[in-house]
C-alpha cells in the first residue's frame, strides 16, 4: 500500500497508476486506519472481550478500553476523537471568521523597533514582573530591565533535587546487587506478613 501510493511516483518496475487512484486508495485506508481507532471499542466488543470495556470519568459504557481486571490503566479513542473534533471545530471556525485584527508597532520604550528585532514575551508580563519585583528581583538599568525567571529557578532546583535523589536510589538502593534484592523480597514478605496479621 505504502509503495504503491506513497512510494509510487519513484518506483520506476511498477506499473504506472493514476493521481486519482493513488490518492484515492491511500485516502480509503488511511480513513479505515482512523476510523478502526476511534470505534475499537466495537470491535472489541464484536470480538467477544467485553469485560475490558467500562464507563468511568464521564466516558460512558462501553466507550472506555480497560487494560485488565483490577484497572490499571484505561484509554478511550472515541472521547479522544469527540475531543479533538471538538476543538478543531472552533479553532477552525476562530480562522475562517471575518474577526478583524488590527496590528501595531510595539511598543519598545519609545525606541525605534530595527528590523530583526521582535516583542518578546517578557515585553507582555513587565508589568507583573515590576509589580512582584521582590519576587522576581527586577532592577532598572539605563538602557534595560534585568529580572530573574521564577520558575525557571524552581525548575532548575527539581531537576538537582531529582538528580541527587536518583543517584542516591541507583547506589545505595537499586544498585543491581542480587543480595540487596533478595533483603528487599524478605523484608517485604515480613512486612506483608505483620499487616494482614492485623
Amino acid at each position: 500500500m505504502v509503495g504503491f501510493s506513497s512510494l509510487g511516483k519513484s518506483i520506476q518496475t511498477i506499473k504506472k497508476i493514476p493521481d486519482f487512484t493513488i490518492k484515492l486508495a491511500e485516502n480509503l485506508m488511511s480513513a479505515l486506519v482512523i476510523l478502526s481507532g476511534i470505534f475499537s471499542f466495537l470491535i472489541v466488543f464484536y470480538l467477544g472481550y467485553n469485560n475490558f470495556l467500562d464507563g468511568i470519568l464521564g466516558v460512558p459504557k462501553p466507550a472506555l478500553m480497560v487494560s485488565s481486571r483490577p484497572i490499571f490503566g484505561v484509554v478511550s479513542p472515541f472521547m479522544f476523537a469527540i475531543v479533538f473534533g471538538f476543538l478543531l471545530f472552533f479553532t477552525l471556525l476562530l480562522k475562517f471568521s471575518n474577526k478583524k485584527i488590527k496590528t501595531v508597532t510595539p511598543w519598545v520604550g519609545g525606541l525605534k523597533l530595527k528590523e530583526n528585532e521582535m516583542y518578546n514575551t517578557r515585553g507582555y508580563s513587565f508589568i507583573v514582573e515590576y509589580v512582584l519585583r521582590g519576587i522576581y528581583r527586577t532592577k532598572e538599568k539605563d538602557t534595560y530591565v534585568e529580572s530573574y525567571d521564577v520558575s525557571n529557578l524552581i525548575y532548575k532546583g527539581l531537576e538537582i533535587l531529582f538528580k541527587k535523589l536518583s543517584c542516591f536510589l541507583s547506589k545505595y538502593i537499586m544498585n543491581g546487587n542480587l543480595n540487596y534484592y533478595i533483603a528487599y523480597i524478605i523484608a517485604m514478605f515480613i512486612i506483608a506478613l505483620f499487616i494482614f496479621k492485623l
